[in-house]
């Protein structure tokens, strides 16, 4: 029997096609892709509830058939959700996605229980459902997007709202897809890189992921992160018309070793030594550490396969404890997320770490054995560099 999962958020890629080519955006170039009834059945069967879900693309109302038949398929199976949204470039007007979306938001608006806030309920049912039309200098519209949040405001019903997104003066643009091979953006526009893959967090108690994850129209599972066609293609954590969900998510909870927190911190420091706002030394030492870590995390996980990520992540902390600081009153090293000093005494590291090694010989000594020689080269090497994955952010 299939474990069902609760989302805090979850996309739906409908389409990789688009109809329009805006310079700034990191999908990448359109692709003739859709997603099937079956890549949304094999997810909605798996699905116990989303708190909140997104559509998005490519431009997702460019299939209004494959959002009326999710919406349809979520109210048949009454599945739990709160609320969700669609971002569109503005360009389509359509009675059947107007219909599907009220549909959905009358069904979500029937199941909420009233809390002792009425100010709050009455927000909340105001805005169930979503749609926001996305407006910059980048797009080329031929018409005005004022006018067609107005076409879906009158034609809404009173728990759905239409919105105008502008992107700010101050925002950045993710240097993805298109954005790369426009030399005026990459020298002149505001940028940033989002090269750092990150875990799920799965709370097992519950089976509830915390993180964002995202389908995407070929049914492959990834993390909801901003992100190109190619890097999510490359870094998923499977295909939901191989394997169930659940099972997913928990590898989800493996392959990667560092947190959302961790990635966002890579990629800032990434950002800011690639656009010149840190010294490129002192930029890419603090990326080699960070690969160091990465890498001494994944070989960790190989050694002691049991052990719970935090401990994992304690353990590596430790193992470098000794190695950088020869002496207690050598200099710190520091944690990742928050970048802060790791208060521990070198020798508490390694009573620790001796703890550890006793503890892996007597639950599993051949994958102790056969793994330990591989910890001491990689962090020394650091075989694994992030960024590799991406070269086009190169």
């Amino acid at each position: 029997m299939k474990s069902k999962v609760m989302f805090k958020s979850f996309c739906f890629e409908i389409t990789r096609k688009c109809n329009m080519k805006c310079l700034h955006c990191m999908r990448g170039e359109a692709q003739d892709l859709t997603i099937s009834k079956q890549v949304i059945d094999e997810c909605l069967d798996n699905i116990a509830g989303i708190y909140n879900f997104i559509l998005t693309g490519g431009e997702p109302f460019l299939e209004p058939d494959m959002i009326e038949y999710l919406f349809d398929e979520i109210i048949r199976r009454e599945i739990a959700v709160y609320g969700f949204s669609c971002m569109t470039n503005g360009s389509i007007r359509n009675e059947q996605i107007i219909k599907a979306w009220n549909r959905l938001a009358d069904y979500i608006a029937a199941r909420y229980k009233p809390t002792e806030d009425a100010e709050a309920d009455r927000k909340y049912l105001r805005a169930i459902g979503q749609i926001i039309v996305s407006y910059d200098r980048y797009h080329q519209l031929d018409c005005d997007p004022l006018d067609t949040v107005k076409w879906y405001r009158q034609r809404m019903n009173n728990h759905c709202i239409a919105l105008r997104e502008n992107l700010k003066e101050n925002e950045t643009i993710h240097a993805l897809g298109r954005v790369v091979e426009n030399d005026n953006i990459m020298r002149n526009g505001k940028i940033d890189y989002v090269v750092c893959p990150h875990r799920i967090l799965l709370l097992k108690d519950t089976n509830m992921v915390e993180t964002g994850v995202q389908v995407g129209c070929n049914g492959i599972i990834t993390h909801a992160k901003d992100s190109s066609f190619e890097q999510q293609d490359k870094k998923n954590f499977g295909n939901i018309l191989t394997e169930p969900l659940f099972d997913i998510m928990q590898r989800g909870m493996r392959v990667e070793p560092f947190t959302e927190e961790e990635a966002a911190v890579y990629d800032r420091v990434y950002t800011e030594m690639r656009t010149g706002k840190i010294d490129l030394k002192q930029g890419n030492e603090l990326l080699t550490y960070f690969d160091s870590v990465y890498t001494a995390r994944k070989v960790c996980q190989k050694i002691y396969p049991w052990m719970t990520f935090e401990e994992m992540v304690e353990a590596v902390y430790d193992d470098m404890n000794i190695r950088l600081r020869k002496t207690e009153d050598s200099p710190y090293i520091f944690t990742l997320y928050p970048l802060e000093e790791y208060k521990v005494t070198r020798e508490e590291s390694i009573k620790r770490t001796q703890t550890t090694k006793i503890k892996a010989l007597l639950t599993d000594p051949l994958s102790y054995f056969s793994n330990l020689s591989s910890l001491e080269a990689s962090i020394e090497e650091t075989p694994l560099k992030i960024w590799d994955g991406f070269k086009r952010c190169e």
